[in-house]
């Protein structure tokens, strides 16, 4: 099962808008690490759980404290204007070298001038400081509404979210899976293979999927291969909407008709033929379908499985990117880089094709700024002659598969000393480093080659090994809820050990292990989903009272991605930042996991979106008597900041540490009433080997990187991609990617197509400062190599950068920066409330089937917890 299986059920779609969201969540996060052995054994206190509510100030919470809130987008756009689902005009296909003039003041990606501070156009990273237009105007507070609320055309300042009734206790399988009609035909997992020509069939069909179109021919023949035949007979349904899918098939022959639930009615909605392609998202993620698919004539289709289509991509990637450094390797002049240099040079490497013919470059071209090397096809070197009684030119090399040139063009600005040429009958395909990219990702080649070896890194590493403190083993013991049983059997007083912060606890560890007890005082529910809940516990220690925020997992519903609950154990264990949400215990029982978590006693940041986002009717800036439009806006832009400036020194310590992220979104970033922020929910968080990449889908698919689409592997990079698409989030109230049709969100496929699609431009409404566009535009670089965040200067180039530069860094690093208080109405507390009532009531009355083979198999998964 993929990572983004159980996101989807707090995300069903990448073209959500970011202010329509699922109060299930705790489904979506099941991951974490694995404790390994030799913790120092110590006093082994008793864990107790009551049933006691204390006072105090309630909170909401996601699966590491926070409920979740259902919000759907009713902002309109004006008559005279097509406009998204956050009201300002779209211009889905702005060309990267014609900026559109047209429209209601759309800034295109790509297409911006270089402003006075930049030195050069999106290469220097050096940013200067200048005047920074900040949007800084206050918005009033407003509070969700109930469904199929709108907006009277014209009237300003209205309330922006509308509260979706159908979507509020329910995830999205959950509520989906309802809809299931009919028999599915069945899906076996084996069929007849293709033969030659029908492999070639195959391969057309895949290369025109935004998938499959990055591959080479090599690995789309491998997968048409792989694929297997399957016969549907005529009135059979091959999908059946709200199912979960895993599937990717492609029509051999006969018609299919797509029918679409819509008030209890199946409406035909679409048709599909041979070669047409359907169930693509799967093979990413796992994900319910949107509609179903029914054989209109006897038909057949090949068919891929999700687990083989990964399989065959991570393995393809891995050589890529295994041949990427090799050829590296080869280079002289590199030898001095180190293996994690090499390995994220490899990134920055472009592939371009040239004719048989074709001249590469020329001998004396004064701007020689890239290196090659040959993957495919052949070359000719010459050089002009320098005998004068002979014209012409001279062949003084012949260059084939791995061999490279240009090289120099790394070091010295000099002209070209000769001129390569494409020849042979193939093209010739080369693998392109431009110096500008090289600067920027490690700095200059003559210092790197210069320098000398240091153990710095080494030290520091070895000393943080050094600091490390095992953490105690603890005899946990629960006392079940007289009100609502917690899962154990009752005449057991102890159901397991675990393990708790030594520093947390330190206090009572030092007692006697006979003495040593822990008490845990169940308080208010904060949130959950279909595995489990989060509540608030209260905890006295030694005279010292502390409040925790307990996440509790059926161990049945999580044991499909144990990967998931260990690394999160393994990493949030570990995290000692003031921008990261701290693990202080983890432990189990017969049929549940426990984490404990730092409680925030506010809300998450899409809640503090939520409650300050507007819409207004706002005319162009620099057109002052054209007509006003409707906007969506969401958070002022000085107090985006300080959110986003949390997540970057969170990322720059976890980076630091090696470890990615992968789920950024607003949802996972937790608030206190005081306004201040932790990054949380660590569940599909990754530790990386020094340098590496992986290869998993992971995360929500508005949200992803392209290189996380595109299966090429990634690093610590998609987390600087996410941070750009949640600024976008905040300040808009709306995704980059993502448009609202029809009232309905688009489709995770329709989204990720244009994440990846260079053509494809970000709209940035017209009350952005231009230096909060241009910042969001590095984050969101489809290259990698070029993305702010992931170049030499890591984060420093974020600090660095003309948006943040009235922004207090040191103020914030030392913890004594104030954020502004959080502060939600009485009706947006009354909602949440209810919606909390609500959710307990499920819970409490939510009986799941899990028989005792299960509980086996899970207890054996989780057995090392």
């Amino acid at each position: 099962m993929g990572c983004f299986a159980s996101t989807l059920a707090a995300a069903p779609s990448g073209g959500e808008s970011p202010v329509k969201r699922q109060l299930s969540r705790a489904e979506s996060r099941n991951g974490a690490g694995r404790n390994g052995d030799g913790f120092a054994r110590s006093s082994r206190p008793s864990v107790f759980l009551t049933n006691e509510h204390p006072k105090g100030p309630s909170a909401s919470a996601n699966a590491d404290g926070f409920a979740r809130t259902a919000r759907a987008s009713s902002a309109g756009a004006s008559k005279d204007q097509p406009a998204n689902g956050g009201g300002f005009v779209r211009t889905p296909r702005v060309s990267t070298k014609e900026p559109s003039t047209s429209g209601a003041g759309v800034v295109p990606m790509g297409a911006k001038a270089p402003h006075a501070w930049e030195s050069s156009p999106r290469t220097q990273q050096e940013f200067l400081r200048g005047q920074k237009d900040v949007s800084a105007g206050s918005h009033r507070q407003q509070q969700l509404q109930s469904a199929g609320s709108s907006f009277p055309p014209g009237l300003t300042g209205e309330p922006p979210v509308a509260f979706d009734e159908g979507m509020r206790s329910k995830g999205m399988t959950e509520r989906l899976t309802e809809r299931h009609t009919g028999d599915a035909v069945e899906k076996p997992t084996e069929g007849r293979r293709a033969t030659e020509e029908e492999v070639h069939f195959i391969k057309s069909a895949l290369e025109n999927t935004v998938i499959f179109h990055q591959f080479d021919e090599h690995i789309r023949d491998t997968v048409a291969r792989a694929m297997f035949e399957l016969k549907v007979p005529a009135g059979q349904k091959l999908i059946l909407e709200g199912e979960m899918g895993s599937e990717m098939y492609l029509v051999n022959d006969g018609q299919f008709d797509v029918m679409e639930n819509r008030h209890g009615v199946e409406v035909r909605v679409n048709h599909k033929a041979r070669g047409d392609i359907f169930g693509e998202v799967s093979l990413m993620f796992q994900s319910p379908r949107t509609a179903s698919v029914l054989a209109a004539t006897d038909s057949s289709v090949w068919v891929l499985h999700r687990a083989l289509f990964r399989t065959l991509t991570r393995k393809a990637a891995m050589e890529i990117n295994q041949q990427h450094e090799v050829f590296l390797n080869s280079v002289p002049i590199l030898s001095s880089l180190t293996v994690q240099e090499r390995i994220k040079l490899a990134t920055a490497l472009e592939e371009q094709t040239f004719q048989p013919g074709e001249v590469v470059v020329v001998q004396g071209e004064q701007e020689a700024t890239k290196f090659y090397i040959v993957v495919k096809g052949e070359a000719v070197v010459t050089v002009e002659e320098t005998d004068p009684d002979i014209n012409g030119k001279k062949k003084v090399n012949h260059l084939f598969r791995s061999d490279f040139f240009g090289e120099k063009a790394l070091l010295y600005d000099q002209p070209r000393q000769a001129t390569v040429t494409a020849s042979g009958s193939t093209p010739l395909v080369c693998l392109v480093l431009n110096r500008n990219v090289f600067a920027d990702l490690l700095g200059s080649l003559q210092e790197l080659m210069a320098r000398e070896k240091s153990a710095e890194v080494v030290a520091r590493k070895m000393n943080e090994l050094a600091g490390q403190v095992p953490w105690p083993s603890a005899r946990v013991t629960i006392k079940g809820s007289s009100r609502r049983p917690v899962g154990v059997r009752h005449q057991e007083d102890v159901v397991g050990t675990g393990v708790c912060s030594n520093t947390t606890f330190a206090s009572l560890l030092r007692g006697s292990s006979a003495a040593a007890e822990i008490v845990l005082t169940e308080g208010k529910l904060l949130g959950g989903g279909a595995s489990g809940s989060v509540r608030r516990v209260d905890c006295v220690v030694n005279s010292r009272s502390m409040t925790f925020a307990l996440k509790r997992m059926r161990k049945c519903a999580v044991m499909s991605t144990p990967e998931h609950i260990y690394c999160e154990k393994n990493i949030t264990k570990e995290l000692k930042h003031f921008t990261c949400m701290k693990q202080h215990a983890s432990f189990q029982d017969a049929h549940h996991l426990y984490f404990l978590f730092d409680y925030m006693d506010g809300c998450d940041l899409m809640d503090a979106l939520a409650a300050v986002a507007t819409v207004q009717n706002i005319r162009h800036p620099k057109k002052p008597f054209a007509p006003k439009i409707k906007f969506l806006k969401g958070m002022p832009e000085d107090m985006a900041m300080y959110y986003i400036a949390v997540v970057t020194l969170a990322f720059e310590y976890l980076h630091d540490n090696n470890i990615v992220y992968r789920d950024l979104k607003p949802e996972n970033v937790l608030l206190s009433t005081d306004g201040t922020a932790l990054l949380g929910d660590f569940g599909f968080a990754k530790k990386l080997e020094e340098g590496g990449h992986t290869y998993t889908f992971c995360g929500t698919p508005g949200y992803v990187a392209p290189e996380v689409v595109l299966a090429r592997g990634y690093g610590t990079s998609i987390d600087w991609w996410g941070l750009g698409v949640m600024m976008f989030v905040l300040l808009t109230g709306q995704q980059p990617f993502s448009q609202i049709v029809n009232g309905k969100p688009e489709d995770p496929l329709t989204v990720m197509k244009r994440i990846v699609d260079r053509s494809w431009t970000v709209s940035y409404p017209v009350y952005l400062s231009e230096y909060a566009v241009d910042i969001m535009q590095w984050f969101m670089e489809r290259r990698s190599a070029k993305r702010l965040g992931n170049l030499r200067r890591r984060a420093v180039d974020i600090k660095a950068h003309p948006w943040f530069q009235d922004f207090d860094w040191e103020l914030l690093q030392s913890g004594e920066y104030r954020p502004r208080v959080l502060a939600l109405s009485e009706a947006f507390s009354s909602q949440h409330e209810r919606r909390i009532a609500e959710l307990e009531h499920e819970i409490t009355h939510s009986h799941p089937s899990e028989s005792e083979a299960n509980i086996q198999e899970a207890n054996a998964i989780f057995k090392d917890f």
